[in-house]
């Protein structure tokens, strides 16, 4: 509630059309006391749990190749990799040329047609994968699928790990089966949260996430004590963790030694291997007036709404928050004068109004939230198209 009330605040503080309303937040929060932090609270965030491994080669792969059957062509041919406990890498390739095949190999979801993948005895696999979304129990809430995982977590721990991946409160006891493949992958990840692990096998994990999200996860996978070997078609998150590269390209399969920037600028691409929406390409100054107009036109058109509520609910909570200041000096003239009938029949208002006004402020805060997401997505949109200028 606290988080709520200084969130409401700092955010409307400075603005003359609700600094009312920052100022009744603020005296909320005056009134409030304080509470120990958790014992856990450490634990909170994206953070990817970590089991020890002694050993510094902790994964090998011995002249994989794989193809799905013999009249086909082979999608993996002769791979090796040593993985050290320490490595992080990115697997990056066009689509359609093998990546998500080689990392469900390394992860045991499919087997070589021919060559091994040999473990350290203490190393433990950690991994988000697309397929592995059909695996989740449709009639397991979010809870019990994340608390699968690893049954010694604490009810606690279950729960901030939900919360972490959006799903707070009665939110994590929604049926897997009712979830979007969005809300899908997210429980994914939050079963990889669940579960400690030395290597990290993560198949486009940006893809359900938004950009601050991603930052998260690019920091914390820098930060994972383990190996890690990801599959990303997002520049920034390689740029914020790979220190090799595994490269499809030139129908073959290679492992560069060195960040996202080395390769660039040692070997470079030479075919487009991010996806068209990255591709920038420049265009006449009359395409990027029609389209800047387009993206402003769909901004206001999905905005508009969404303001008007907002609008509407301040003023609803300010004509409360006025109502409310005149039951309770009517409350304190019959408290002075010792009439219970009234007493009890001002109180009950009280508690009707105050009710009212946290509905509003709630939704208020989520209409903002929403916004502020909307704002920002059109806002990325116009400064790509400043870019191709």
């Amino acid at each position: 509630k606290k988080q709520e009330l200084e969130k409401f605040v700092t955010r409307f503080k400075a603005k003359a059309s609700k600094a009312k309303q920052a100022q009744s937040r603020l005296k909320q929060l005056d009134k409030m006391g304080t509470m120990d932090k958790l014992s856990d609270e450490k634990l909170l965030g994206f953070n990817f749990p970590y089991k020890e491994c002694p050993a510094k080669v902790i994964l090998e792969a011995h002249n994989v190749s794989f193809q799905y059957s013999k009249d086909l062509p082979f999608i993996v041919k002769n791979f090796n990799l040593t993985l050290n406990k320490d490595d992080r890498i990115g697997i990056i390739g066009k689509n359609g040329k093998g990546k998500s095949t080689l990392l469900n190999i390394i992860a045991n979801e499919l087997t070589p047609t021919s060559g091994s993948i040999t473990l350290h005895s203490s190393a433990r696999r950690g991994h988000f994968g697309q397929t592995n979304i059909n695996r989740l129990n449709e009639n397991h809430s979010i809870y019990e699928e994340v608390l699968k995982s690893n049954e010694e977590m604490s009810i606690t721990r279950t729960r901030n790990i939900c919360g972490t991946l959006m799903f707070s409160g009665d939110l994590a006891d929604k049926k897997i089966k009712v979830l979007s493949g969005g809300e899908k992958s997210r429980v994914l990840l939050g079963k990889l949260l669940a579960r400690p692990s030395n290597i990290l096998l993560l198949d486009e994990p940006t893809n359900h996430l938004d950009m601050e999200s991603i930052e998260s996860l690019g920091t914390e996978i820098q930060n994972y004590p383990g190996a890690s070997i990801i599959v990303t078609h997002n520049e920034a998150l390689l740029r914020s963790f790979a220190n090799k590269l595994i490269i499809f390209h030139r129908e073959k399969i290679e492992l560069f030694e060195g960040n996202y920037d080395d390769f660039l600028n040692k070997i470079g691409w030479e075919e487009e291997l991010f996806n068209s929406s990255n591709k920038i390409k420049s265009i006449s100054k009359k395409e990027y007036k029609n389209l800047r107009a387009k993206i402003i036109q769909e901004r206001s058109a999905q905005t508009s709404p969404l303001k008007k509520i907002i609008t509407s609910l301040e003023s609803d909570i300010e004509n409360d928050e006025n109502q409310l200041n005149i039951i309770n000096q009517k409350l304190v003239l019959a408290s002075s004068e010792s009439d219970g009938n009234s007493i009890l029949k001002l109180a009950s208002q009280v508690q009707e109004v105050e009710k009212k006004i946290e509905v509003n402020f709630n939704k208020l805060v989520d209409s903002n939230e929403k916004l502020e997401q909307l704002s920002q997505e059109f806002q990325i949109k116009l400064n790509e198209l400043e870019e191709k200028k």
